[in-house]
Parts: structure tokens; sequence; C-alpha cells
């Protein structure tokens, strides 16, 4: 019974998915991008005008030759779901940071464009420049939702106006995250994982995870409650001044630099319940002439001269201020030894590249489970299915050029795509 679902699952789909379509120039009405059309070919800038907006449908993959583009004057919605992503990356065989040049967005100020300007959901972006450049965006909120953003060399360029939300997204190898949002900014139930740095100066971020960051993890401007921040180089860089006043309940553990303080000013600062510890160089760096009051956190230990021992300030070197951390918090839980990424944002997805392939497809999936993976024809035909756990490499050598489909099935989710041999 389950072969034949999986026959008939993509005698229904993959009928769908047989063409490309090639896009430059301008959208001026109303358009829908469907996954019978996909992928989507941009080979320049194309400008969505004011009073347009621009549906992109699940499953749709969108893909930007060297240098291209996309400006949003009108809107632009992008709604994947849990099973069918929408993906934004580059044409080129081998792609790489750079390749092509983003969204920028650009708000309206007559009221033609009013609200919810760009909202995207389920969405991968990869091989950009810049992602989202919301620098001149004044008709939001900008919405990313349950979104993976990887191997850009930035994700965005500033926030918008009203509001800016990334929500339960992920953010890996970039060289930079996210980077200075003002207005009411906000990142919550996110991942931040091997980035140069993950997160720089948005004003409302907690429970994000940051790990195996090789710059700064993390550098926030506002508030930053609840996040674990485990194995970066530095944890958290940051001025703690009036406009950066609350940093509470947090957990930097195992970084090299646990954090490093550029400022402090005691009478307007919230710092307390964080759990600061096991760095291999100092847990706290003070780089300022200010004392700062670190009281009632926890250290992982109560011994007052380790503790000490940990702390990079005055008693070090007297170009700097002093470090107060007495009294201890009386609310300090152990760690366990090996911090791991919180399973309520861990989700199993599998990467299969590359695409287009000449010889060998390779799946490789997050999840420890089994995994089923099917390869079909354009008639639906399976010609491949074989179970794996984390790593597949599969020999196409006696499969024809054209074009392909796959499901991989795990744990009761459906993940599908569609490959191309040349």
């Amino acid at each position: 019974m389950r072969i034949l679902f999986c026959s008939f699952f993509f005698c229904v789909s993959f009928f769908f998915l047989q063409s490309q379509t090639s896009i430059s120039g301008s959208i001026f009405n109303n358009t829908t991008w469907s996954i019978s059309s996909s992928p989507y070919i941009v080979s320049g800038k194309l400008v969505i005008f004011p009073a347009a907006t621009l549906t992109i449908n699940p499953g749709v993959i969108i893909k930007f030759n060297s240098g291209a583009s996309i400006e949003v004057r009108g809107k632009m919605n992008a709604n994947g779901n849990a099973t069918d992503s929408i993906t934004f990356t580059s044409n080129a065989n081998s792609p790489a940071m750079n390749d092509w040049n983003g969204i920028k967005v650009l708000g309206n100020p007559s009221g033609a464009t009013t609200g919810n300007q760009l909202i995207m959901k389920y969405v991968r972006a990869s091989y950009t420049t810049t992602f989202v450049d919301l620098d001149y965006a004044i008709n939001g909120p900008y919405i990313f939702k349950h979104s993976r953003f990887f191997n850009n060399s930035n994700v965005n360029f500033d926030t918008g106006t009203p509001s800016t939300l990334f929500d339960s997204c992920k953010f890996d190898h970039n060289y930079n995250g996210l980077t200075y949002g003002n207005y009411n900014s906000r990142v919550r139930h996110s991942q931040f994982l091997y980035n140069v740095n993950g997160l720089e100066g948005f004003s409302k971020v907690d429970t994000c995870f940051f790990s195996h960051n090789s710059g700064i993890a993390c550098s926030p401007y506002g508030s930053t409650v609840g996040c674990t921040i485990v194995d970066n180089h530095i944890g958290v860089s940051c001025y703690f001044n009036s406009g950066n006043n609350n940093f509470v309940n947090n957990i930097l553990y195992k970084n090299y630099i646990g954090i490093e303080i550029k400022s402090f000013f005691n009478g307007f600062i919230v710092f307390s319940g964080n759990t600061i510890c096991s760095s291999l160089s100092f847990n706290v760096q003070l780089i300022h002439t200010n004392n700062t009051d670190l009281s009632n956190n926890c250290w992982c230990s109560n011994d007052s001269s380790y503790i000490a021992s940990k702390i990079f300030d005055g008693y070090v070197n007297n170009s700097v201020g002093l470090v107060n951390f007495m009294p201890l918090s009386t609310n300090c839980v152990p760690l366990v030894s090996d911090i791991k990424e919180p399973l309520m944002i861990k989700k199993s997805y599998s990467e299969v590249f590359p695409n287009p392939f000449h010889e060998n497809i390779i799946i490789q999936s997050n999840s420890l489970k089994d995994i089923e993976f099917s390869l079909y024809n354009i008639d639906s035909k399976k010609l491949i299915c074989q179970h794996f756990n984390q790593k597949l490499i599969l020999d196409t050598k006696e499969l024809a050029a054209g074009m392909y489909y796959y499901k991989i099935y795990n744990a009761g989710s459906i993940q599908t795509g569609k490959l191309i041999k040349k």
C-alpha cells in the first residue's frame, strides 16, 4: 500500500512540474507564480510596481542569474508550507555567495502600497549578496516565519517600519545572519549556526539559539531574553546603555569569550538571571572604563576567587573598569555538560544536490531516523527507491539527461522536489 501511495502522489503532483519560465522586466498587475511553471529564472532586475502584488505559491523555485534581483515597490507574498517550501537561489551550476543581488523593498509614501508589503513563510534563501534590503521599507509589518537563510553574505540590510519579525527561522553558514534592525524589530525562536556573525542590532531578541559562529554570535541592541549562546568565538559583544538595557535569563556557555562589554551604565541596565560560565578564555571581558554591576547572575560556581579569575577587568588591566558580581543569584540551575539545539526549533530536512547533476546525487539529512528516497521520471515512473540514514550517494550514470522528481519520506513528513540531469 505504501508503494501505491507513493506512485499516486506523484501522478497527481508531478504532471504539473514540467516547465520553466524565464522572467525579466516589470510586473504591473497582480500576478501569481505557480508550481506548474516552476522554476522561474530571473535574468536581470525584476520590478514589482505599486498596486501590483506578486503571489508565489508553495513549492515554487525561483533561480537568479548572476547579478539579478527583485525590487518590490508593490507587494510580494511568498507563503510556502511545512511540506512545500518556496526556494530563492542562484541559477549557477556551482552556486556561491554573492551570485545574485537579492530583494530590495521600497516603501510607497503615497499609500498605493499599504501594510504587509512583504510576507514570507517557509522560504529557503541562499547565495545572495543581501537577501532582503529593507532600508527604505515603510509599508510593513514585514514578516518572515519558518524560513531558512544560508550561504548568503548578508540576510538583511536594515529593517522596515512599523515593524519587522523573524520567527522560528534558521540562519546558517552566512557571513552575517541578521544585522541592524531599526524601529520595532524582533527575532524569536530562531537559530544562528555556523555563521561568521550571527545577529547584530535587533531591538528584541528572545528564545534564540546561537552556536558555532566564528565571529560574534550576538550583538543585540535592546532586550535579550531567554537565549542560549554556546560554542561561539565571542558569545555576546555589546554596549549596555540606555538603548540596550535588558539582558535577562540567558545562557552563555563554552564560548571562547562569554560576553564582551564595551560600555555599561548601571543606572539603566537590567542584567540578571544569566548563566555565564565555562568560557575557554574569559567569561566576561570588560573593555570600557565604567565599573559594571553583574550581580545576581550565575557562574556555575560559588567560589568567588574562581569567578574573579574568569573576568577581565581593572584587576587584570588598569585601563578598564571593575566588575562586581556579588551577590550571586540564588536561582541557579546546573547546566548539562553538552547543550544541544532546542528540539522545539529543530526540524528534519534533507539537502539534495547538486542540481543540475551529472553522475551522482547526494542526499544529506539532519535526521537520525530511517529515510526513504524515491526518484521518478516525468511520467511518474519510479526509477529508484532506497532507504538511508543521514547520507546517501546515488550513482546515476544510467539515467538519461532530462528532468526528474523526487520524494523523501521521513517519519510521516514528505519532502518533494525537482532535479535536472545534464
